[in-house]
């Protein structure tokens, strides 16, 4: 979906991961609109300087595009906001989570696998 598209691209250097600030506007169900995988969109991040130009490339090939938000320092907060739900998390702590999530499945105790199956369970 379009939240985790964003975040896995905030932490894509995991020595270095950025934060980042969106807001959303779109229509869609909260669910749909941050983890869906169906909408067929595409996450772009530009130097600031030139996002109109951006914008305008897009617009003259008939592609739809807008700004959703900016990147923010390294190691700064994670945020996307909608009308209908707020995520934020620091993005080291979600880089740790993503990075760490197969070595702790098969690393970890049946304990900690059974807890973590359990949580996704829930979850889902």
């Amino acid at each position: 979906g379009l939240a985790v598209a964003v975040a896995e691209s905030a932490f894509a250097d995991p020595s270095r991961p950025f934060g980042v600030q969106v807001e959303l506007r779109d229509v869609l169900p909260v669910s749909a609109l941050l983890f869906g995988e169906a909408q067929s969109r595409v996450v772009l991040s530009c130097d600031p300087a030139k996002t109109d130009a951006l914008l305008a490339v897009m617009a003259e090939h008939g592609v739809p595009a807008e700004r959703i938000g900016r990147v923010g320092p390294v190691g700064g907060a994670f945020r996307v906001a909608t009308g209908g739900a707020t995520v934020e998390a620091p993005i080291e702590e979600l880089a740790a989570i993503f990075y760490g999530a197969i070595p702790r499945r098969m690393d970890g105790t049946p304990e900690d696998v059974e807890t973590s199956l359990e949580s996704e369970v829930q979850h889902a």
